[in-house]
């Protein structure tokens, strides 16, 4: 949910910024088709940059002396989540959280503005149906006495019946909407109505919206109205009126009025307007380098842990070996076999949560870090605790980490190397939640966080084990024991 709320975010903005700079520079200037597609680009770039992870790393002398830098660092780390393993007694889920709630209430809205559209096409189906239809080469003439006509829609004229076609007026109107279908101005607003179906909660996708129907009207006018004949179309406009409430279509009589005629009668060409146009390049900087890179220090671990822990975590703790190179940051990280997803699924196997609770460490929660290296062979070597908490929780963490298979060595170069690996887990002793924010992110060689909790055992006055070295068994195995439950069970 938070990577989502910050994907949005990051829409939100980006989009800002390329409106922005359209209204301030673009806005009511006389390059109309250039203004269309910008404004379409600009919705593209939008949604799909924040996709874009491009790691760019710094040194912690660079990030500490540059402003510019450590805001980057925030911007670029702002929506990152880290999966976690969860070992809790299964409890009722909780489905009227806020997250919840807050995600169907945005499909909810999306849907009421889906629901529009529908509307919005079922309406014109309904005129196709209710009046005759004319083939006209590659156009669907539509002749009809809807109000709101004349407009246009993908390949379909619909043409009001009191305009007489053979007029000079009539020829201006036709030739209008002839260019909305030819240059396919329906798919730019249906693209758009779509795009604001998803985006609803985005301000600047609907002003764009808004804008790119104005343009299209811009460029229809440019293309019917005649030579000299300026003031004899903005007075065709003046004396129509609009009367539609299509949201999907292109109206003859739409209601930028006032911008349409300033456009048709003004003849003077925008200042600096190859400036303008390649101010664009620079903005669409700024966008990629805020949320396409992904920024980062140098050999860094960037987490959550107390200051207690971050001290213990220190390069002098790494153990040396003779005349082998162990690399900190590799070209491919060593992994478990089948994945991370595998290596978290033995962990939970393995690991037993209750050694801290028997040797009775206090209620709280405690993160431990192994540091473990990966040799060229795959093997696990110089396993070492980096925190101190006692209770037992280094040992089994390391119990578990040696009793595991061989890894897939690190590759640099080609070539498989030796390379340091951090496993946290955290032991959460004395409470029931299912849900644990993950103090250690996967940033550098710091492997997903483990979270392993146990609850307190009500004593009585035998020793009553959760977890044993052994299991019991029915004499004679499960099959004598399924066997027993087959004789006995009451089929009745």
């Amino acid at each position: 949910m938070k990577s989502l709320l910050y994907y949005l975010l990051q829409v939100i903005v980006a989009s800002g910024i390329l409106y922005g700079y359209y209204h301030l520079a673009l806005r009511n200037k006389k390059f109309h088709r250039y203004n269309r597609f910008y404004l379409l680009a600009a919705t593209v770039i939008s949604i799909t940059i924040p996709f874009l992870n491009i790691p760019v790393y710094f040194s912690q002398l660079e990030t500490d002396s540059s402003f510019v830098l450590q805001t980057l660092t925030v911007i670029s780390s702002g929506g990152a989540e880290v999966p976690t393993v969860t070992i809790v007694p299964e409890t009722h889920i909780n489905w009227f959280s806020w997250e919840n709630m807050s995600f169907l209430f945005y499909i909810l809205i999306a849907s009421l503005v889906l629901i529009r559209i529908i509307f919005s096409l079922a309406k014109i189906r309904r005129i196709i149906k209710n009046n005759p239809v004319e083939q006209l080469d590659k156009i669907q003439f539509v002749n009809t006495s809807e109000p709101g006509t004349p407009f246009s829609f993908f390949r379909w004229l619909f043409w009001n019946k009191k305009i007489d076609l053979q007029s000079e007026k009539g020829e201006q109107i036709f030739r209008h909407e002839l260019f909305h279908i030819k240059q396919k101005h329906s798919w730019d607003i249906m693209y758009l109505e779509l795009l604001t179906v998803l985006f609803w909660i985005n301000p600047f996708f609907h002003l764009i919206k808004k804008e790119v129907k104005a343009i299209h009207e811009f460029l229809a006018d440019q293309f019917a109205v005649k030579e000299n004949q300026h003031w004899e179309y903005a007075e065709l406009l003046l004396m129509q009126v609009l009367n539609t409430k299509q949201q999907l279509v292109n109206p003859f009589f739409h209601n930028q009025i006032k911008r349409r005629i300033a456009m048709i009668t003004t003849s003077k060409k925008p200042s600096h307007q190859y400036l303008r146009k390649l101010m664009v390049f620079p903005v669409a900087a700024i966008v990629i380098g805020l949320f396409a890179f992904s920024y980062k220090e140098k050999q860094s671990v960037k987490n959550n842990l107390s200051l207690e822990m971050l001290q213990n975590i220190s390069d002098t703790t790494r153990p040396l070996i003779s005349d082998v190179k162990i690399f900190d940051k590799v070209e491919i990280e060593p992994s478990f076999p089948g994945g991370a997803s595998n290596w978290k699924m033995f962990l939970m196997k393995h690991l037993d949560a209750s050694v801290p609770f028997k040797k009775k460490a206090p209620e709280g929660t405690y993160t431990t870090v192994i540091q473990f290296v990966v040799d060229k062979e795959g093997n696990i070597t110089n396993i070492k605790p980096l925190t101190k908490h006692g209770y037992g929780m280094e040992e089994e963490a390391i119990r578990v980490i040696k009793a595991g298979p061989k890894w897939l060595p690190a590759l640099q170069n080609r070539k498989k190397v030796s390379a340091y690996r951090k496993q946290p887990i955290t032991f959460i002793l004395g409470k029931e939640e299912k849900n644990f924010p993950s103090s250690i992110k996967t940033t550098g060689n710091v492997l997903n966080e483990v979270v392993v909790t146990t609850a307190p055992v009500q004593k009585t006055d035998d020793n009553i084990f959760q977890q044993v070295e052994t299991r019991p068994t029915f004499p004679g195995g499960d099959t004598a024991w399924r066997h027993y439950l087959e004789k006995n069970a009451n089929s009745r």
